[in-house]
Formats: structure tokens, C-alpha cells, sequence
């Protein structure tokens, strides 16, 4: 693995790992990150982690470059169908809690980086995310771009319960939060392809590199 250098950098890649079995997907989108990102302006990658992930995992995570940034998990109010999603479903909302960057692109541990998205950086946007497959006035919240703010963090949180999540999760609760996302202009509107064919997201329920009997 490429060593990550410039950890005193104010902007970021950032991706999540809240149990052991996303540790493949993390190892995997970090070296997908590094063998397309400018080499002249390496970005350093962080993962949030929370204490369900093991020392190994974390060791792991570590000695291929990655900063870990310990995080609380969040949990859902809104019953998602999947009991571990539910104990941690809000937990990517830690990202807007991070203000020593300035700005962050998000990327979950499940994605695989196919072509640059440095370009993301240069976004004039304190929020920009990709539409959904379906319906398009909905994003996709595994990739995003996030300028943190503890005032927003601190407003995201009291909605928790309160504002209407449709999955259950990080994704419905972020598009309520950000419900006027389809109008917020250009900057704010990725291009479909970034779910698409510059980062290849599965979509199925056992994901590349989890164990058998995960679900």
C-alpha cells in the first residue's frame, strides 16, 4: 500500500468504517483513491471509526495510510429493517463535525474510485452530493461533498427522531435535512456519473469482501 503524506492538509478524502467486515471495502476504495488522485496535490485519506471496529482493524486501516478519526456511532429512531444499520445509521453525520478541514469529499467504504474526483475539491458548494437512480430529485449519499460545521452537526442532531428519514437511514435523512438539494444549483448537483462511472457503487446486500454469513 501507498503511504498517505500531508496530514496537516485542509482538505480530505473521507470514508467510514463502523465494523470489521468493511475493512476489505475501506483498504480497497483507499488504494482506488491513491492510484487516481493527482500526484502533485495528494490529499490525505481519513476513515471514521467507531468502537465496534477491532485494534487489528484499525492497525490495518493505519499501516495503509489512512488517518483514523474516532467517532460515536449515531443511531437511527427510524427503523430501517437492518438491526446494525439501525444502531449506527446516522453515524456518517460525524463528517460535518470535523472542522479542523475545510472541505471533505466523502466516499463510502463500499465504493471502488474509478477515474479521478479531485476535481470535486474545487466544488464552490458547503454541500454537494449525486442523484439517485431513482427518483432523481433524490441523492445518493455515498458520495458527497461536505464543508464540516459544528453549528450544522449541532442542528442535524436535535432533527434526529424528529425529521423523517425514508430508509431508515443516513441517505432519507439527509435528503430531508437537505430537501431543497434539487434546487440548490449547479455546484451543489454532482453529475450522475459520479455514482456511477467514475465511482462503482454496489448496490447488492453482500458487498465485495465481507465475510460469508454477513448480512
Amino acid at each position: 500500500w501507498i503511504k498517505v503524506a500531508g496530514m496537516s492538509c485542509k482538505e480530505a478524502y473521507i470514508t467510514m468504517v463502523t465494523s470489521d467486515s468493511y475493512l476489505m471495502g475501506a483498504l480497497v476504495l483507499a488504494h482506488s483513491i491513491l492510484k487516481t488522485q493527482d500526484k502533485s496535490n495528494q490529499r490525505p485519506i481519513c476513515c471514521m471509526v467507531t468502537d465496534e471496529v477491532s485494534a487489528d482493524s484499525r492497525k490495518a486501516l493505519e499501516q495503509a495510510g489512512l488517518r483514523i478519526i474516532m467517532v460515536e456511532s449515531i443511531s437511527s429512531k427510524e427503523s430501517s429493517g437492518i438491526d446494525a444499520w439501525d444502531q449506527s445509521g446516522y453515524t456518517k453525520l460525524n463528517i460535518w463535525k470535523l472542522t479542523e478541514f475545510s472541505k471533505l469529499v466523502y466516499v463510502d467504504a463500499d465504493c471502488l474510485v474509478m477515474e479521478s474526483i479531485d476535481d470535486l475539491f474545487s466544488r464552490e458548494t458547503r454541500f454537494a452530493a449525486a442523484p439517485d437512480t431513482f427518483p432523481p430529485d433524490r441523492f445518493n449519499a455515498g458520495v458527497l461533498v461536505v464543508e464540516p460545521s459544528l453549528e450544522v452537526f449541532e442542528d442535524m442532531i436535535s432533527r434526529i427522531g424528529v425529521m423523517h428519514s425514508y430508509d431508515g437511514g443516513d441517505t432519507g435523512f439527509l435528503n430531508s435535512y437537505f430537501h431543497d438539494w434539487f434546487t440548490m444549483g449547479e455546484a451543489s448537483r454532482l453529475p450522475f456519473r459520479y455514482n456511477a462511472l467514475r465511482t462503482m457503487y454496489w448496490l447488492t446486500q453482500k458487498k465485495p469482501g465481507q465475510p460469508a454469513g454477513y448480512s
